[in-house]
């Protein structure tokens, strides 16, 4: 949270990390877990240090043009890869829900992983105080998705926008969600009364908004075992024998 912080974070990265791959960048952003009164949200953070690098980090959106093939992946920091992403999934083993959609990122195609949060949550939403903001994506208020009622009701978001990371697009469908997500979380958070996911929410009516529906994944992303329905628990763990735990190709 500090300069002293960042630069101890910093020496940490070149000594262990940046030493495996050049490629392996850091970037460290200001501390936004207080930008409004009240108690501290953590979460604040990822919207706005992912915009921040995205602006400051990548230089957009002047720089789009060297972006334009280049597929962004955003996760949290509890989380760690077991195989790679790929930008077409068409042929990888993966537990898809519905409905049907595209399985290649590309414009206008991005995905995430499935969450149990579903639709509901909308019914508490001002859309109208959403709409009225300048966001800088400037989407006029009746392009929104936020305001037709086949886009914007709790069946369609569950099936469509009801996603948390990984986060898979490309840079410029990310450019424009996290510009938005930003500019709608803090109000969202104030609707939501400081909900704890109010800055999930802010993610998918941010991409509602923009009519970036998403391809949903049950297999991107495991982390509770209760949760049958929305993560790959049986045909990717329960399924695999003894012999196929510490198999890379699984």
């Amino acid at each position: 949270e500090t300069q002293e912080d960042a630069n101890a974070l910093r020496e940490l990265h070149n000594e262990q990390i940046k030493i495996m791959s050049p490629k392996f960048n850091l970037h460290t952003t200001p501390d936004y877990t207080r930008i409004v009164p009240g108690p501290k949200y953590n979460f604040f953070n990822k919207p706005f240090g992912i915009r921040h690098w995205m602006e400051h980090g990548l230089n957009l959106p002047a720089q789009m043009h060297q972006f334009e093939k280049t597929i962004v992946v955003i996760m949290d920091p509890d989380q760690f890869l077991l195989r790679p992403f790929v930008q077409d999934l068409t042929k990888e083993e993966e537990v898809w829900q519905e409905p049907s959609g595209h399985t290649v990122v590309k414009k206008g195609q991005p995905m995430g992983a499935g969450y149990a949060f579903g639709g509901g949550w909308i019914a508490k939403l001002d859309v109208e105080e959403l709409m009225n903001l300048n966001t800088t994506t400037k989407v006029p208020k009746e392009e929104s998705g936020l305001a037709h009622k086949e886009t914007w009701n709790a069946g369609y978001v569950g099936q469509n926008f009801a996603v948390g990371p990984p986060y898979v697009s490309v840079v410029s469908d990310m450019f424009d969600i996290v510009t938005t997500w930003s500019e709608f979380v803090v109000p969202i958070h104030h609707q939501l009364q400081g909900g704890f996911n109010s800055e999930m929410y802010g993610y998918c009516t941010a991409a509602a908004h923009l009519k970036l529906p998403h391809r949903i994944s049950s297999s991107f992303m495991i982390s509770a075992p209760t949760d049958m329905r929305n993560e790959a628990w049986r045909s990717w763990i329960d399924n695999r024998t003894s012999e196929q735990v510490c198999d890379l190709d699984m």
